[in-house]
């Protein structure tokens, strides 16, 4: 009762003095840095410009304001040399407590303002976008313990030193180690500003929370037990730190909570379920980590060549809301050698194995417990002496993300409302030949909210019940990908082979009203015409699927052709480069199926010749075709010569020594702006002047013939010299001359 008078009576005196009010409002004024200043989240999409960074930079801006009103607050006593009179009417624990508390309740009401006053603000940045929960949820883990975690650690120092500079050194000393580049990848190190690389607008980021509060947890253990074990250091009785020390070493309860707190945080550390343990490598360019960001499958030689594998089945159960899985796999082996043999399996880091049986019976099987690169963890299962064996495997875990993606996090993700699992989060891979009628089946337990879209054969759904859909699927080849989430599917009507779509649900009603059917249809009928089909049909049509911003960029495997959403977001569909409105630039991004995912272009000579410049020509000649010259003049060529004029306008361009004058932040800008210039810009406009030079029709013939055939010089891919060897030109006849812009309309030499 005595301390809950004290802290009533604190807590009330902190309410009426300006100062509080006064941190509370620099606190409240943090999140606006977010939105300009400190933007450690990619900007690439909405949740992490209006919602992410002004959360984070809250949370960091008020731990720090909060540092310097605890630590104004605990010298108080001290400045006004009380000391003497307040030890003598309560403990100075239980003053420490209090006030401790007292300033934690005054840090959790800033946090309710701020939430406050943000949402509406939020909310009207991200129209119909915003989500409640999601918004609620970024704020208590994002925020809310980055302000308890500055009370509680400057507290502490203020209690080991008893000085504010002292004091407040150490804790921006602490800070700025988080902040620094040795823990800019770590993200268990970064307590006062949590690694997020980028909100996802149309899928949910729990992956991120899941990171964030493990590691808020962690440190709020650390230093709870940092401010408990500074309690046995508080002064009284008129005494140093040392005869304080021993004074309160005598309540067994303080060191015994510090121990247990602190081992506590120990054992999270060494228990961190997220990232794998896969020991760093070295590489020809320096140590690298030893993880992978996807394993989708085995290597294609195998250790066993007297072992096939004739067919493998999985049943797997997902359970979205905790991110884990069980599975049943079984495996059916011809063994020609009819001995026992031992035979490497590997695992995903993070799941174990329950048994192994092997035609019934249980088998051994040796796990050295090390997560090796690619994010593998081998076992070894000893096979029985029998020709014909079907092996069965139930395992269980939840997947690990690969040690060289933990500065960007990704990998494999399993939530509520997105899956996205590769080869070995779904089942065991085993290193054996494949027969050559080999088939991968199984069935899939998701969420009833969840489309499942499966590598290889289109997935059905053969049960369900109110909460749960069960889905089966087929491939030809033991390489698996599933990708899920509330996803519309659209199947392009008119195109030349079979083409699915799937978006997310939040674009439903943008998509419709560019009339996305046709725009996908019209882009696909066009590269068909002019370069050739591509190698689908009904058995195994193209998916062309929109997933999540936590994976950055695209990529393709087998029939899966994913892009991250943010191709998708308003920042990108209104990018000129790319095209004059957002239906362009997503044939743009169609037209990509062509150059980049089935043709491939680099040169190691002339970085500027990529998949990007041709695919803007492309897309240029596309809507020439559709709208006139006139249009494109307007709309391509025209935003090709600004451009570059722009680039050669800028001033540290045309004086590079003033380039060294620049920080970071903005020289990566500079680059940024020439890679644009010169990829999306530059190559288009040379490319148009191989065209002018040798006509539209032998253009199309040339584009053709590159496409069906590749390149010769380094095969498979598509030089520069083999697209000039192909129009019989040479680089010089090239060149963007002033004859050449000033047909075209522009003003400067390049």
């Amino acid at each position: 009762m005595v301390f809950l008078h004290i802290l009533f009576v604190e807590f009330k005196r902190l309410l009426v003095s300006k100062g509080t009010w006064l941190v509370m409002a620099c606190s409240l004024c943090m999140p606006l840095l977010g939105y300009s200043f400190y933007t450690p989240a990619s900007t690439a999409t909405a949740f992490s410009a209006q919602m992410a960074n002004p959360i984070l930079a809250g949370g960091l801006g008020g731990a720090f304001c909060f540092s310097v009103f605890t630590l104004i607050e605990y010298d108080r006593i001290n400045k006004y040399q009380c000391e003497a009179v307040m030890d003598s009417i309560i403990s100075p624990l239980i003053m420490s407590f209090a006030k401790c508390l007292s300033i934690l309740l005054i840090a959790s009401l800033t946090w309710l303002a701020a939430l406050c006053l943000y949402l509406p603000i939020m909310r009207a940045a991200l129209g119909t976008a915003f989500i409640l929960s999601e918004t609620l949820l970024a704020f208590s883990v994002m925020m809310l313990p980055t302000l308890w975690m500055g009370v509680l650690a400057s507290a502490a120092f203020y209690q080991l030193f008893r000085r504010i500079d002292l004091s407040f050194i150490s804790f921006t000393a602490l800070a700025l180690f988080s902040m620094s580049k040795w823990c800019s990848d770590l993200y268990l190190m970064r307590w006062i500003n949590p690694l997020v690389t980028v909100f996802s607008n149309d899928f949910n980021n729990t992956l991120f929370y899941r990171l964030a509060a493990y590691s808020r947890l962690l440190w709020l253990l650390i230093f709870s037990a940092f401010y408990v074990f500074s309690l046995i250091c508080v002064r009284s009785h008129g005494l140093g730190i040392t005869g304080s020390f021993k004074i309160h070493l005598r309540k067994i309860y303080l060191p015994l909570l510090a121990c247990l707190l602190a081992m506590g945080s120990v054992w999270m550390v060494v228990s961190e379920p997220y990232i794998d343990k896969a020991a760093l490598v070295q590489k020809d360019d320096g140590p690298v980590s030893g993880g992978m960001v996807y394993s989708v499958s085995v290597d294609d030689e195998t250790d066993y060549p007297d072992i096939d594998l004739l067919n493998q089945y999985v049943r797997l159960s997902v359970n979205a809301q905790k991110g884990y899985v069980d599975g049943n796999a079984s495996y059916q082996l011809h063994n020609k050698t009819r001995e026992s043999q031992w035979v490497t399996m590997l695992l995903l880091p993070g799941y174990t194995i329950n048994t192994i049986t092997a035609n019934g019976k249980v088998i051994e099987y040796v796990d050295p417990g090390i997560d090796q690169e690619y994010s593998q963890h081998p076992i070894k299962i000893q096979l029985p002496a029998d020709e014909w064996i079907e092996l069965e495997v139930s395992y269980t875990g939840h997947p690990k993300i690969a040690n060289a993606a933990r500065s960007t996090l990704m990998g494999n993700e399993i939530s509520a409302d997105y899956l996205f699992m590769n080869s070995l989060s779904i089942l065991p891979q085993l290193s054996l030949n494949e027969a050559e009628n080999f088939i991968n089946e199984g069935e899939v337990v998701l969420p009833a909210n969840l489309e499942l879209i499966s590598l290889g054969n289109e997935a059905e759904v053969v049960s369900e019940n109110a909460s749960t859909k069960t889905w089966r699927f087929t491939n030809t080849s033991s390489k698996l990908r599933f990708i899920a989430g509330d996803y519309v599917k659209l199947a392009v009507k008119d195109s030349p082979f079979p083409v699915y779509f799937y978006y997310s649900r939040r674009h439903q009603q943008e998509f419709e009203a560019m009339d996305i059917d046709k725009v996908l249809s019209d882009t696909l009928n066009y590269c068909a015409k002019q370069f050739g089909l591509l190698p689908y049909s009904e058995d195994y049509p193209l998916n062309i699927i929109m997933i999540s911003a936590h994976f950055m960029g695209g990529a393709a495997n087998g029939n899966f052709s994913f892009m991250g959403e943010i191709y998708f977001s308003k920042e990108n569909l209104s990018n000129p480069s790319k095209g004059a409105s957002a239906a362009e630039v997503i044939a743009h991004e169609i037209i990509h199926q062509w150059w980049g995912v089935h043709s491939y272009l680099m040169d190691m000579e002339n970085t500027d010749w990529s998949s990007e410049g041709l695919t803007v020509y492309t897309t240029y000649r596309m809507m020439k075709e559709k709208y006139g010259e006139a249009y494109v003049k307007q709309f391509y060529i025209d935003q090709w010569l600004n451009s570059l004029a722009a680039l050669r306008n800028n001033y540290f361009l045309r004086n590079p020594d003033m380039q060294a004058m620049l920080p970071d932040k903005y020289l990566l800008s500079l680059e940024q702006l020439v890679f644009d210039a010169t990829i999306y810009n530059k190559m288009p406009l040379q490319i148009l002047k191989a065209e002018q030079l040798i006509g539209e029709a032998k253009m199309d013939e040339v584009l053709a013939n590159l496409f069906e055939n590749g390149g010769t010089e380094m095969p498979p891919y598509v030089t520069w010299q083999d697209f000039l060897d192909a129009c019989n030109l040479t680089e010089e006849e090239l060149m963007l001359d002033q004859a050449f812009i000033e047909s075209l309309g522009g003003e400067f030499n390049v």
